[in-house]
């Protein structure tokens, strides 16, 4: 072939190459595919800032890559798959010729769509440094990843104008299966690196909030795979046989914590992803099986040949919540030994005194562990509200480890969408709150059953004023018919229409608890709830009212509807001779006939029969409440007298004073006449019943009057 001919062949040849980069850049999509690569290596003529070096290139996805930026790419890229993400390299190293044809492009504008290309000699696609990827598009998957991966594994976009483009200028996790500068070594190259896998249905940073932002995120309890893997570059020495490589794993306690481990070789592929299981996952220097691994401890991995990778896999748990109590809790490793390498290294910062690898081989991987059902908003930033979200009229900060809701009037609401706990296992939710003055709060909820908030699915309770320090606050849903199957949610109403500053400190789901505000546990609650008497279950609106003399129903009144014509509860009392209206029906002593006196009591009178000249007397009350008749005083010229019980024989009275005193005997109604009872046919004193009052007054009348009749005939 002629040198003509030649050279426009060469310039076919580059231009198709360069075709179907274009046509990648611009038409890829990400497909799943496991990212490749050969650790061969050749060895080309690369630049830097116009000056030629000699690079060591292998190929990754059948594109020429320079060695230490395959290394970290691949590290990324297998990353990325643990996510369910797809990489791969459309565009790698790239020869001088290659960087001339884009370069024209760029400058005629008449092929690669015009992109921008630097000038040859001064592309980082010419030193090795970057790579054009598969992102397909400026919000797909892979540019989505790799904006929020890519820089924890050394790469960055560079070019405004390109979602493709990425650098690698060193940094990441280290570690990769290819070996950079010479192909063989005399010595062993060991690396250590941890991986975590991506739960289903879970973002890996589900709270991107404030110091949590980039951090992988976990619920208390949930279980995630986590690998820690060892890898002896290709070409290496083998490390010496018979001696185990030893890795020490520590799980940052009580929040993490190892369920189960297995450890795996790529034996005898080397290429970091055909696993088969180590002879070293039997080693009896490792845990049993039968129960979870310790937190802390040192694994045999034995013999590694030049090459080889192997990974010891947990099965691991996050315990407890973390956040604000321990600052992001992290799985760490490192290598301990690698005889006649690398040597002790007994702790984290350990330094050893044997040290072939130039530095400390060790890795880390950090956590968050969040809580669905508490919340203790000790977040060092104002944003990590651990997914609480203000709405409606409030503002919701994070400040000196409590929550800061500001209200704003309308209809304030603190709500949570990721809570889940058994509405049988907890009956109640538990506050603590600071308020300068008592609320009337409402605490919403929803279920699997039932997502949609209304009142039907919330409970009242009151917030105190506790302007000086947090108050503990108690909602219970014990007896509440909608409270079933698994809480899926909370919202928070501090007080309708409120203004003013509402800080909680803590929220937690609990086994059971009393409302705070309803201490007798009768459904109303206390001021400024409407019960108006929060000591008394029987006390409250709607209650029936009782004759008590208490507001039984809290409507302001007291025992209206039940009291009787005198104002009181129960029947009207009887009417009794006391000159008081005693049945409240306007009349005094109604029915009665009562000339009543107190028991023990005298009084001067007049005698109706004079003895002699003297006409004055006394009488005495007796117990029954009546005056007795009227006796002679002592001043007629008689002694005492002493009162005598009449005897009424016929029609004739015989006492002690003769025919006259007689006639006055026969009209005396002493204590004895009202006392005596009547029983069977006849009277006798102390049978019977007492003598009604009325009956006994009419009698005495009687008889004094006949008294007085025979008292004229015998004068006449």
């Amino acid at each position: 072939m002629r040198p003509k001919e030649r050279s426009v062949c060469w310039r076919v040849g580059v231009a198709t190459l360069m075709a179907l980069v274009v046509s990648a850049l611009s038409s890829v999509s990400p497909t799943a595919k496991a990212v490749s690569i050969s650790c061969d290596q050749s060895t080309t003529t690369g630049y830097s800032s116009g000056n030629p070096s000699t690079i060591s290139v292998v190929t990754v996805d059948g594109k020429p890559v320079e060695v230490n930026t395959a290394n970290a790419y691949w590290v990324m890229a297998k990353a990325a798959e643990a996510d369910g993400v797809y990489l791969s390299v459309v565009s790698g190293f790239r020869t001088m010729a290659q960087q001339q044809y884009l370069y024209d492009c760029y400058v005629n504008c008449n092929c690669n769509n015009c992109n921008l290309a630097a000038v040859p000699g001064y592309s980082n696609h010419q030193s090795g440094h970057a790579l054009d990827l598969n992102t397909g598009g400026w919000s797909t998957a892979n540019y989505n990843w790799l904006v929020a991966h890519g820089p924890t594994y050394g790469f960055t976009r560079t070019v405004a104008s390109e979602h493709w483009h990425w650098e690698w200028w060193g940094g990441g996790p280290g570690g990769g299966p290819c070996t950079g500068g010479a192909v063989t070594s005399p010595d062993p190259d060991m690396s250590i690196w941890i991986q975590t896998a991506t739960l289903s249905g879970q973002e890996r940073d589900f709270r991107a909030e404030g110091s949590s932002d980039g951090v992988f995120d976990l619920y208390q309890g949930q279980q995630f795979v986590v690998e820690v893997f060892i890898h002896n570059a290709a070409g290496a020495a083998a490390t010496e046989s018979g001696d185990s490589v030893l890795v020490h794993v520590w799980f940052e306690s009580p929040w993490l914590e190892p369920v189960s481990y297995d450890i795996y070789t790529d034996w005898p592929e080397y290429d970091l992803a055909t696993w088969i299981p180590s002879n070293a996952d039997t080693d009896p220097e490792n845990p049993p099986k039968t129960a979870p691994p310790p937190a802390s401890y040192t694994y045999s991995t034995r013999h590694y040949a030049g090459g080889e990778g192997k990974k010891i896999r947990f099965l691991a748990r996050a315990k407890d919540y973390s956040i604000g109590q321990v600052d992001h809790p992290d799985v760490r490793a490192w290598i301990q030994h690698v005889g006649g390498w690398y040597g002790e290294q007994t702790g984290w910062d350990d330094p050893v005194e044997l040290n072939g690898a130039g530095g400390l081989l060790r890795a880390q991987f950090q956590y968050d562990v969040y809580s669905r059902s508490r919340w203790d908003f000790e977040g060092v930033e104002a944003t990590e509200t651990e997914g609480w979200r203000a709405e409606g009229a409030a503002h919701l900060t994070v400040a000196q480890g409590a929550a800061q809701v500001e209200l704003t009037g309308g209809d304030p609401r603190l709500c949570n969408t990721t809570a889940r706990w058994s509405a049988a296992e907890r009956e109640a939710v538990q506050l603590l709150v600071r308020s300068p003055e008592a609320r009337l709060s409402q605490l919403l909820f929803t279920t699997d059953a039932e997502e949609g908030l209304d009142d039907a699915k919330s409970a009242w309770f009151i917030t105190p004023a506790s302007p000086d320090g947090f108050a503990p606050v108690q909602v219970d849903f014990s007896d509440h018919p909608k409270w079933t199957g698994t809480i899926t949610g909370l919202c928070l109403d501090p007080s309708p229409a409120a203004t003013g500053v509402y800080e909680i400190d803590a929220i937690a789901a609990i086994a059971s608890g009393t409302t705070t505000g309803d201490a007798d546990g009768d459904g109303a609650l206390d001021a400024p709830g409407p019960d108006c008497d929060d000591g008394d279950a029987e006390v409250h609106p709607g209650a029936a009212e009782r004759c008590n003399g208490v507001d039984d129903d809290c409507d302001g009144e007291t025992d209206e509807g039940q009291t009787n014509a005198c104002g009181a509860c129960g029947a009207l009392p009887v009417e009794v001779c006391n000159d008081q209206d005693d049945d409240c029906d306007g009349e005094t002593d109604e029915g009665l006939i009562c000339d009543l006196c107190s028991p023990g009591a005298e009084e001067p009178c007049t005698l109706d029969l004079p003895v002699g000249d003297c006409t004055s007397g006394a009488r005495r009350c007796h117990g029954g409440g009546a005056w007795g008749p009227c006796e002679a005083a002592a001043a007629c010229g008689q002694g005492p007298v002493e009162p005598q019980p009449d005897v009424i024989e016929g029609e004739q009275a015989v006492g002690p004073l003769g025919d006259a005193t007689a006639e006055i005997s026969s009209v005396r109604m002493s204590t004895s006449l009202a006392e005596r009872r009547v029983g069977g046919e006849g009277c006798d004193v102390g049978a019977g019943t007492p003598l009604p009052l009325p009956f006994a007054s009419l009698l005495l009348l009687l008889l004094r009057a006949r008294a007085a009749a025979r008292g004229s005939r015998r004068r006449l």
